[in-house]
């Protein structure tokens, strides 16, 4: 059994398809930098590519910056939105709030391609909810993301001791690469166009599957190794027992 980090896991699938391109020292590495927004937080890691290798120079989270907080912003706008209009309080009712964060998560996800959204909820407290977002309203609500997002992007950096000059491409996977604000931050932390060779949603599952495939016998892989870094310490213990 091994357990791998997810931004790891992205990074074994970029690398190992980039055998041909990649230098063959580590002096001469391309480094390239992970963000991964998921639906819980954020992840960053940086790491260092050569011919077979790959070495993380760190890892930097924060799991209050996730596209749950998206989710709860365009919630809380259209709960105080249905109180004002149709005199309901959808917190009354566990089913409504579900029904209405489900619609939320629909709208965020249209306005990530569309200038308007609509939320529109059928039946709920026997009212049919019917409202409109812009993307410019949106971007506004999730402003209080943003310096969170800054700092956690420069937290990255000044723990890889890499300068934005010597990255050679960023990487963004997750559902939250899809979202322009998000999008724009790490273009401008980076100072770098942000690179979409990698599928948002399958990488980490494609890197982990070729980890598991590189122990396993019934495989045969083209050696790759993965030097990785310990961000918080593991303490292993045994207890034995006495007949």
């Amino acid at each position: 059994m091994s357990l791998i980090n997810e931004t790891t896991a992205a990074g074994v699938d970029y690398g190992i398809f980039r055998q041909a391109s990649l230098p063959e020292t580590e002096e001469e590495g391309q480094v390239v930098a992970f963000v991964d927004s998921g639906y819980a937080g954020c992840t960053i890691t940086i790491a260092k590519f050569w011919r077979g290798n790959m070495r993380v120079l760190t890892h930097a989270w924060d799991h209050e910056l996730g596209t749950r907080e998206a989710d709860l912003a365009v919630f809380n706008w259209a709960a105080a939105e249905i109180q004002k209009k149709y005199r309901v309080d959808v917190n009354e009712s566990k089913k409504s709030r579900l029904r209405l964060l489900l619609a939320a998560e629909k709208c965020k996800t249209t306005l990530s391609a569309n200038m308007m959204g609509p939320l529109s909820v059928e039946n709920l407290q026997d009212i049919d909810v019917h409202l409109q977002l812009s993307r410019a309203d949106f971007e506004e609500m999730i402003q209080p993301m943003r310096p969170k997002f800054e700092a956690l992007l420069q937290r990255a950096l000044a723990q890889s001791k890499i300068s934005k000059s010597d990255i050679h491409a960023v990487e963004y996977i997750g559902g939250g690469c899809r979202i322009p604000m998000f999008k724009q931050i790490v273009a401008d932390g980076f100072e770098k166009s942000i690179s979409y060779t990698l599928n948002a949603t399958e990488t980490v599952a494609k890197g982990c599957a070729i980890t598991a495939a590189s122990f396993s016998p019934m495989f045969q892989m083209r050696p790759y190794v993965v030097h990785e870094v310990a961000m918080c310490p593991v303490l292993l213990a045994y207890h034995s027992s006495t007949a």
